[in-house]
Parts: C-alpha cells; sequence; structure tokens
C-alpha cells in the first residue's frame, strides 16, 4: 500500500510551528513531503509527482499570495489536479476570501489556530484517509486443496506458529466476542512469504501481530505480550523485535478517531 502523502508547499516557520501538531505522528502510514518549488516553472514543480500519489496538498499563502494563488490555479488545471483535496492556511482572511474566487473547492484554515479550526482540518484529512483505506483494503487470499480462505488483513488479530502449521486468530470487529482461530496447512515461513506488504509484523520468531488491532502492550515480563481489541489471547513480542516494532505499534495504540490527539487542542 503507498502511504498516504500530503504535500506541504510555501510553509514558513511560523506556519510549520502552527500546524506541527496538525500532522504529526498520530498515523503510521501517512507520510509528509515537502518538494522543491521553481514559482516560474509549475510544469518541474508538477513533474516530481509522476507515477506518486499526493493525497493531500497544503498551501500556506502567506509568503506571496498573489504569486501562490495564481500556482495553485495553474495546479488545477493539470488534468491529474484538477479536482484535487487542498487545504489553505493563511494568517489574512482577505487571501482565503480571494482564494474562494479564483479556485476550485479546498478546505480553509485561517490562523491562529482553534480548536474548532484544528477539528475542521483533521474531519477534513481524515475524509480522505478513509477513502484511501478503502480503496487500499488489503486481502488475503489462500486455495488449498481442502479448501480455500479470503481474509481482510484489519480482521486479522495475529497469527501463530503450530506444528508446522499457522493458527490465523480473526476477529470480526462489527459483532463482539465473535473471534474464530483457523489452522492453516502451511508453515509459517511460507505464510510470512505470501502476506501483502506492511500487513502484520514479526513479534516473535513464532508470531506475526497486526498493529492496528493492538489494545496494549503488556511490559511486566522479560517476553512483552501483545493484547487485542475484542480477545483475551496474547502474543508475544521477543528482545530482537522490540525495537523494530514498538514505535509502529504504539503509533497504532495512541492514534484517536481523528488525525490529531485532543490533548493537543487549544482552547479557542
Amino acid at each position: 500500500m503507498y502511504p498516504f502523502t500530503l504535500c506541504k508547499c510555501f510553509f514558513c516557520q511560523e506556519t510549520e510551528r502552527a500546524t506541527a501538531n496538525l500532522i504529526s505522528g498520530n498515523h503510521p502510514d501517512i507520510q509528509i513531503i515537502s518538494p522543491d518549488i521553481d514559482w516560474g516553472n509549475p510544469e518541474k514543480f508538477l513533474s516530481q509527482f509522476n507515477g506518486k500519489d499526493i493525497h493531500i496538498f497544503l498551501f500556506c499563502l502567506d509568503k506571496n499570495p498573489t504569486a501562490i494563488l495564481n500556482f495553485i490555479n495553474e495546479l488545477q488545471l493539470h488534468n491529474q489536479f484538477a479536482h484535487h483535496p487542498m487545504v489553505l492556511f493563511s494568517q489574512d482572511a482577505q487571501n482565503l476570501i480571494a482564494a474562494f474566487w479564483l479556485l476550485k473547492p479546498f478546505c480553509a484554515v485561517p490562523l491562529p489556530l482553534t480548536s474548532k479550526r484544528i477539528l475542521n482540518f483533521s474531519n477534513y484529512v481524515q475524509h480522505y484517509y478513509d477513502i484511501y483505506e478503502k480503496e487500499n483494503e488489503q486481502i488475503l487470499e489462500l486455495d488449498f486443496p481442502s479448501g480455500s480462505y479470503r481474509f481482510q488483513i484489519n480482521d486479522i488479530l495475529f497469527a501463530e506458529a503450530s506444528n508446522r502449521k499457522v493458527l490465523l486468530h480473526i476477529q470480526d470487529s462489527k459483532v463482539a466476542n465473535n473471534e474464530q482461530t483457523i489452522e492453516l496447512p502451511l508453515s509459517f515461513h511460507h505464510f510470512i512469504k505470501i502476506l501483502p506488504p506492511n500487513s502484520l509484523l514479526q513479534s516473535h520468531r513464532s508470531f506475526l501481530i497486526n498493529p492496528r488491532n493492538v489494545l496494549k502492550v503488556d511490559k511486566k515480563q522479560d517476553h512483552w505480550t501483545a493484547k487485542f481489541y475484542y480477545s483475551n489471547e496474547q502474543a508475544f513480542i521477543s528482545r530482537s523485535y522490540k525495537k523494530q516494532i514498538l514505535d509502529s505499534i504504539f503509533t497504532h495504540i495512541h492514534k484517536s478517531n481523528n488525525i490529531i490527539t485532543k490533548t493537543q487542542l487549544p482552547k479557542d
């Protein structure tokens, strides 16, 4: 799955500070890029995105509003980005008013930020992130002489090796306590090879976990354990994998329904 990508353009230090909490850290598969921009050559700017997915553009209008609005207008005339999601930041409301007359629809975020403005921005990004997740929903399909299986990766809690087979722990998040353990007739090593990329993480020589479904990491023993939503089962996290996966697990644990953390919201 390609990472969900936000592209920042014309940000100054003040805008960077103001938006730092909005667009950092709470989703492991969001990346933020800041491309080189040649004011006089929009085509050169656009050429940087050939074959790449940009999911949302973020523009600050404050450096040179007229030139930046003209630049965005050129961008929206390009077929690839004609109806692309865009967020415009500005400390001057007149810049955003001018943008409404010149540009196709976008999300306006006046500065300085308030809790309401942050929430509006968060909801806008989350809307497009949900679309991205739906379009890139990962499916695992397996076919054996004894039967065929089709799993959504998001429904997998974890997998474990057991006597040259794989036990797959599945949970339907729409039905409480509807957990199943399915025995797959293949080796753990082969199962790892056929998994879609960026899906399950190896946490132990005999365990793979889905970080999206981790409720808690228990660190009381030498062997840490991962505990899951809707399940009493647990998976081991061994010493050699702690450093590799801990950041990814905790990123999923601490994410909220919105992209930003509620404790970071300033007051109106």
